[in-house]
C-alpha cells in the first residue's frame, strides 16, 4: 500500500514540474535539463550504477553545444589566419574570378546599371558609383554580386571616357 502513495506522489511531483518546465523560455528549458541530467549522472555515480568517465561524457555536453554555436566564426578566424600568413583570403579570390569570368557590360548597361544617361561625366560616374556602394556594400549587408557589377560599371564607364 506504502509503495502505491509514494508512486502516486511521485507521477503528482512529475506532473507538477512538467507544467512548470512547459512555461519556462526555450533557452531556459535547455539549461534546466542539462541540471536535471547532471544530477541523476551525479546520483548513479555516487550509488555506484554508473562509471564516472560517462557521467564526465554526460557532463560535457553543454560545453560542446558551446562550441558548436562557436562554429559559426571559423570563417572569420580562417580569413583572419590566413591574412597574417600573407595569403589571399577566398572571398576576394572569388570576386576576382567572378569579375574576370563575368559577362561582359555593355557601355549601354553601365550606364543604366549607375543610374546615368550617356554622355556624364567622370565625377557624375564616381559620384553615382559612391552613392550606389554606400547602399549595396557587402559589408554594409548587401549583395556581392550587385557590388561587383556596380565596379566593373564604373570601371568600363571611365575607361571608355579617358579613350
Amino acid at each position: 500500500m506504502i509503495r502505491i502513495i509514494l508512486i502516486l506522489a511521485a507521477v503528482i511531483v512529475m506532473m507538477f514540474a512538467l507544467r512548470w518546465f512547459k512555461q519556462q523560455p526555450t533557452n531556459k528549458r535547455w539549461q534546466i535539463a542539462m541540471i536535471v541530467i547532471g544530477i541523476i549522472l551525479l546520483g548513479l555515480v555516487a550509488t555506484g550504477r554508473m562509471h564516472w568517465l560517462y557521467a564526465l561524457v554526460g557532463a560535457m555536453l553543454p560545453i560542446v553545444r558551446r562550441l558548436f554555436g562557436l562554429l559559426a566564426y571559423l570563417p572569420m578566424l580562417k580569413r583572419t589566419v590566413n591574412t597574417f600568413r600573407g595569403q589571399k583570403n577566398s572571398h576576394t579570390e572569388q570576386q576576382a574570378d567572378s569579375t574576370n569570368t563575368s559577362a561582359l557590360l555593355t557601355i549601354n548597361e553601365a550606364y543604366a546599371i549607375l543610374g546615368l544617361e550617356p554622355g556624364a561625366s567622370k565625377q557624375d560616374i564616381i559620384q553615382a558609383h559612391k552613392q550606389l556602394m554606400q547602399r549595396v556594400h557587402p559589408d554594409r549587408g548587401g549583395s556581392s554580386h550587385l557590388a561587383i557589377k556596380i565596379n566593373q560599371a564604373k570601371d568600363l564607364l571611365l575607361k571608355s571616357i579617358d579613350k
